[in-house]
């Protein structure tokens, strides 16, 4: 499951996400986090990530110039689990927002590897639906919903 800010999002929805800054972001990601508790306990995890690329002609496949991407883990202090802490991540993507110049497309994505438990079942639908909802600050946000 993921969720795409692409680049051409409106200005008031990419202007509530500058305006978190790093310490919003790392509070929307513990947000985040704290419901897709069942997700991570399963062996899943949330990504976030910033990506550019550029066309050669409107039929051409698209040509990465740079991508980065981080496990909301490392953006929360300390750590968690076996994740160690590093803000500096999180730190850039609320930078990269602010002074985004480029097609930079951002996202967050839930991962369920195809090992984990439930996948391969009727659970399947419930983990859809867990990954919908921890989702849920985030899609807040960018509407502008408290």
């Amino acid at each position: 499951m993921a969720i795409t800010i692409p680049n051409g999002v409106t200005q008031p929805a990419r202007q509530r996400l500058i305006d978190l800054g790093a310490e919003g972001l790392i509070s929307l990601n513990a947000q985040i986090l704290t419901r897709a508790r069942r997700i991570l306990a399963l062996g899943g995890w949330v990504e976030a990530y910033a990506l550019q690329r550029h066309y050669r002609s409107q039929r051409s496949p698209a040509t990465t110039d740079a991508r980065m991407a981080f496990k909301l883990e490392t953006s929360q202090p300390g750590g968690s689990g076996r994740v160690k802490g590093q803000t500096e991540w999180v730190e850039l993507f609320a930078e990269l927002f602010r002074r985004k110049r480029a097609n930079i497309q951002f996202g967050y994505v839930v991962h369920l590897p195809w090992d984990t438990k439930g996948l391969n079942s009727r659970t399947s639908l419930r983990l859809i639906a867990d990954s919908w909802r921890a989702m849920q600050p985030l899609l807040d946000t960018v509407r502008g919903e408290p």
